[in-house]
């Protein structure tokens, strides 16, 4: 265990103690008041950020800085958010966490896993402000060779099924973002981006049916019909981030703006708009339905 004269530790635990003043200030205060008090813990640990990021670099350091990132998330700062996570990921391929670890390393099978898990945490927190924000990824998905959360890995299926489950959903996000935005960047036509985005719609159901034997996305959430290996919020997270992808997928179809100017639209362009909109939609309806089973708290993400 280390001491506060260690920079990464120090980082850590006040990280922990800011999130567990907001959480508890909240129960009986109101949320300003508890941000007022976990703030000054929070702007504490953001102290020793230069020497989590350059000096003393670890584990630990990498830890710090997500869970900084992730405290972020309630402050409703999205700039915050995406600079704490960028840095969570540079930090961790400064580490190698995103490299398969060679035998010659001599790690032991556990501090592999604990490895990957905590870079795919990272990846998937850094993919999804990406994904909201159109901000750039900070690293190529044909740089990652470390091996993704496995269910016959860890102690037990109810830890690996979630984080393989969520990695998966947010590497079709990586490919989405990348595929369209080639699109865009090349000057494509409106034909070829409905030829693209119909072909990624195949792909992701695909990996969702992969996914059917414990998590139906087409189902609406019914917590009395849960899968054993899952929780409720591991289910609902699952489920927001199925929808978040349908709209990061089918949105740019959907906008009236991206096809009414289009002279002399084919048959097949219009179809897919039509598809697109109707995924966006059904999509749009399922998230506001399973609104209802959350519980918002003060530390629930802002942005």
């Amino acid at each position: 265990m280390g001491t506060d004269d260690d920079p990464s530790w120090f980082a850590l635990r006040r990280v922990v103690f800011a999130y567990g003043c907001r959480l508890k200030m909240s129960k009986t205060h109101t949320f300003t008041e508890a941000y007022a008090a976990s703030w000054p813990l929070f702007e504490s640990a953001l102290s020793a950020y230069s020497d989590l990021m350059f000096t003393r670099i670890s584990l630990v350091s990498v830890q710090a800085v997500i869970l900084m990132a992730h405290f972020a998330e309630g402050l409703g700062s999205i700039t915050l958010q995406y600079n704490l996570g960028s840095s969570a990921l540079h930090l961790a391929c400064s580490k190698g966490l995103h490299r398969q670890p060679a035998p010659s390393w001599g790690l032991l099978s556990g501090d592999v896993l604990h490895r990957s898990r905590i870079f795919w945490a990272i990846y998937c927190f850094e993919t999804s402000i990406v994904a909201r924000t159109g901000r750039p990824a900070g690293i190529d998905d044909d740089e990652i060779t470390c091996l993704v959360p496995d269910a016959s890995l860890g102690p037990g299926a109810s830890h690996s099924l979630y984080p393989m489950f969520m990695t998966k959903l947010h590497r079709f996000f990586s490919m989405v973002s990348k595929r369209l935005s080639k699109v865009r960047a090349h000057g494509q036509t409106q034909e070829q981006l409905a030829k693209t985005v119909g072909e990624l719609d195949e792909e992701l159901q695909g990996l969702k049916k992969s996914l059917s034997l414990h998590l139906d996305l087409d189902k609406p959430v019914d917590t009395s019909d849960l899968d054993s290996t899952l929780t409720l919020n591991q289910t609902l997270a699952l489920h927001f981030t199925y929808y978040h992808l349908v709209l990061h997928l089918h949105f740019p179809m959907a906008c009236p703006w991206s096809w009414t100017g289009t002279q002399n639209p084919s048959t097949s362009f219009l179809e897919q708009a039509t598809k697109s909109s109707i995924a966006v939609a059904t999509a749009s309806r399922a998230t506001i339905m399973s609104t209802r089973l959350l519980s918002v708290d003060v530390n629930s993400p802002m942005a």
